[in-house]
């Protein structure tokens, strides 16, 4: 199949501003496009191999075949490729993203269990940090500057607590604390 580039270039610019993705999506789909034509179990072997010493390249090859694909819907006026795109990686068993929590801390945990391991912590320190951990949910390098800078950042007094502002923008982030958050101090 002969594909010209130079239209997929413009039809990634259509979708995104970003140059660095937009070459990286048009370098990706040049070097790996032949994966989409592949039978399922090909293409599962082919992205492991591919993936196995880099996960990263897992999502850049991902998202370069995906964007790929629909080009190749637009240009055959058809909704074949897209399709065959989700249906390899769906037999394939191929996520989008990576497992990063680990496994153990996907179960949920009893309060007085989180609690006494927080009380078996000897370092006063530590014991503090974790407690902050637990009631925020902050990330450790949010946590670490909020101690460093603690005396610098704005705060607002509440009651026996207060309101701080980090004074920084962080991307999402998924946290929840299912239990009282009073309990935790105790």
């Amino acid at each position: 199949m002969e594909v010209d580039w130079k239209k997929f270039k413009e039809f990634l610019e259509l979708r995104s501003k970003n140059k660095k993705h937009i070459n990286n999506l048009l370098n990706y789909a040049k070097k790996y496009n032949y994966l989409l034509f592949l039978n399922p179990l090909d293409f599962a072997l082919e992205m492991k191999k591919l993936t196995e010493r880099k996960k990263s390249l897992k999502r850049h090859i991902l998202q370069a075949l995906a964007a790929f694909s629909k080009f190749l819907d637009l240009q055959a006026d058809k909704d074949v490729y897209y399709k065959r795109f989700k249906e390899l990686r769906e037999k394939a068993g191929i996520r989008w993203g990576e497992e990063k929590v680990p496994k153990i801390l996907e179960r949920s945990l009893d309060k007085d269990e989180i609690l006494r391991k927080v009380k078996e912590i000897k370092n006063e320190r530590l014991k503090a940090i974790s407690i902050l951990h637990l009631l925020t949910g902050l990330r450790t390098g949010e946590l670490i500057f909020l101690i460093k800078n603690f005396e610098k950042l704005n705060k607002v007094k509440v009651n026996e607590g207060f309101i701080i502002e980090l004074n920084y923008l962080r991307r999402t982030k998924k946290t929840r604390v299912e239990s009282e958050r009073e309990s935790l101090v105790r």
